[in-house]
């Protein structure tokens, strides 16, 4: 009995834990996401993609590259519009790629 309510005390405490932090737990780095794109691309047509590609490490770079590229486009030319939504510091641009990559 002692044992089961230490057990429901400590998945209380993690479930808490996860409210206070929301998306802490889910939350997949940039190259999790550009990874999980080229896959799906390399699935849908593995031809295309070895022509286009190579490897999905050279398409995950390509593809963190392109976000990167196009967010400091926007974020040079439509100033006030990303500082809007993504903020300031580097973190802005962080936020701008990962959405790019989504």
């Amino acid at each position: 009995m002692k044992k089961a309510l230490s057990t429901a005390g400590l998945i209380a405490a993690i479930a808490a834990g996860a409210m206070a932090f929301p998306g802490a737990a889910s939350a997949a780095s940039t190259a999790d996401l550009a990874r999980a794109d080229c896959r799906a691309e390399k699935r849908e047509d593995p031809r295309e993609f070895k022509r286009e590609h190579g490897t999905v490490s050279n398409c995950v770079t390509s593809e963190i590259r392109q976000a990167r590229r196009e967010c400091k486009a926007d974020r040079r030319f439509e100033t006030a519009e990303f500082r809007r939504e993504y903020g300031t510091g580097k973190q802005a641009l962080r936020r701008c790629v990962r959405d790019e990559i989504r």
